[in-house]
């Protein structure tokens, strides 16, 4: 293989990583999968997708290398092949933040600011946490939590603290919270951070998923 073949086949094969990503119901699948595994019948539920069509998104992700899967009886379970395919997640969106004029909006407009973490950063909220001082609150998904979440978060999703309000789980006005969900640009979070607010809590909205942050862990 002479050197331009090289080039090209190397160019080919990173086009089919941009290719599989170039559809919004693929990267809502691998946003999916980067809390855990699961099998197309959870998958096309959780997204709200007919199951045909979720099953045929994940067989093309399967092809492009990004998803890995394991049959178990009649079910299928899909996770990320790789740790490198949920910093890819993290890169496109962080790259879409500084190119594209629509999601710098929708960032202004409905995320407001969050707060990134180093891991001696971490660490202090962690003690924090545990000393009772701060209010830990993940608000994904119960299977999400359960599957991995940061010491002392409570899990209190989304939908279930919209429609019974912070009161009815002990939340208390003078004790500040801090809020996780499944990343930088998770909606939940900043949905979450924005009610609360609004009920006059002092919230901060981290930039850590379950995942990110427990790397941040020494």
């Amino acid at each position: 293989m002479d050197r331009p073949q090289k080039v090209a086949l190397k160019n080919e094969e990173a086009a089919k990583i941009a290719q599989a990503l170039a559809n919004p119901v693929r990267l809502k699948l691998l946003g999916a999968l980067n809390q855990r595994e699961m099998h197309v019948d959870e998958l096309a539920a959780r997204l709200g997708l007919p199951r045909g069509n979720t099953s045929a998104q994940l067989r093309g992700l399967h092809r492009a290398g990004l998803v890995a899967a394991r049959r178990d009886g009649r079910r299928v379970f899909y996770r990320l092949s790789d740790p490198a395919v949920a910093s890819l997640l993290v890169t496109v969106q962080a790259t879409a933040s500084r190119t594209s004029a629509v999601f710098q909006t929708l960032l202004r407009d409905h995320f407001g600011e969050v707060t990134p973490l180093e891991a001696e950063q971490l660490v202090a909220l962690l003690d924090e946490v545990d000393a009772g001082r701060v209010r830990l609150l993940d608000v994904r998904a119960p299977d999400d939590h359960a599957a991995a979440h940061l010491p002392g978060a409570e899990n209190l999703p989304l939908p279930r603290l919209e429609a019974e309000g912070p009161e009815a789980f002990g939340l208390d006005p003078a004790q500040p919270i801090a809020v996780y969900c499944r990343g930088r640009y998770c909606v939940a979070a900043a949905d979450a951070t924005a009610l609360l607010r609004a009920k006059g809590f002092t919230v901060t909205n981290l930039f850590a998923s379950a995942g990110e942050a427990l790397s941040l862990l020494p």
